[in-house]
């Protein structure tokens, strides 16, 4: 139960004020400060509940839009699946350099070049949801985006988000 606490708060804290923006960066001193003393989200195994989470809320959001016969401006699954999402591109982020200060992170984030075009394109949780994918072997499905995250997965994106 601590642990699902762990993701929600995580989720809470690293989100921007805005579902459609990536750069949360503005949250990076709250971030640094809850993985420090609540590492869990920016574990291999937080990073890997996050991607689940994601991977599922992408299929509600999919199902939801489909059941509807289109792309209704945004249901309350695709916030899930932008929030989702956007927490797993952070705690990935984190995760990757090898549980390093999470400073150092969002240091080299915030410096600029290859490494914040890879954070702000949410490269991290899209390498995260493919390596999911790899371990639980769902049906790939061909991705129509490379802002596809749940596809890279077996799970499709909402519809909005294509």
């Amino acid at each position: 139960e601590a642990e699902l606490v762990d993701l929600l708060d995580f989720i809470q804290v690293q989100h921007s004020g805005s579902s459609l923006n990536p750069d949360n960066t503005s949250c990076a001193d709250a971030i640094v400060d809850f993985v420090r003393q609540r590492p869990f989200a920016a574990s291999q195994r937080g990073v890997e509940a996050l991607a689940r989470l994601a991977r599922h809320a992408a299929g509600a959001a999919e199902r939801r839009e489909g059941a509807a016969g289109g792309a209704p401006p945004i249901t309350p699954e695709h916030h899930l699946w932008l929030l989702t999402s956007s927490a797993l591109n952070t705690a990935a982020a984190i995760c990757v350099s090898g549980g390093a200060d999470p400073a150092l992170t969002f240091a080299r984030i915030e410096s600029g070049g290859a490494e914040r075009a890879r954070y702000l394109e949410r490269m991290y949780a899209k390498d995260a949801m493919r390596e999911l994918g790899r371990s639980s072997q769902p049906p790939r499905l061909s991705a129509s985006s490379s802002r596809d995250l749940g596809a890279q997965a077996g799970a499709p994106a909402p519809a909005a988000a294509r």
